[in-house]
């Protein structure tokens, strides 16, 4: 198992907001995929933005403790 050695574990959660989820609800909904489908992707391109950013900020602060 990968985590058995394991001291320390980060967990973190990121979201875009629940409107541009719902907005992209609506507008399928509404017969408007593409529209929908945009804010969609959207909503997926700000949150793996915002992975990536966590995800760089941690290994820098990791690297202090080798």
């Amino acid at each position: 198992m990968q985590l058995t050695e394991s001291e320390r574990i980060a967990f973190f959660v990121c979201s875009a907001g629940k409107t541009i989820s719902e907005k992209s609800a609506d507008l399928f909904k509404c017969k408007n995929p593409i529209q929908g489908y945009i804010y969609d992707l959207l909503g997926s391109t700000i949150v793996e933005a915002a992975g990536d950013l966590m995800q760089n900020s941690l290994k820098q602060e990791m690297l202090k403790y080798g």
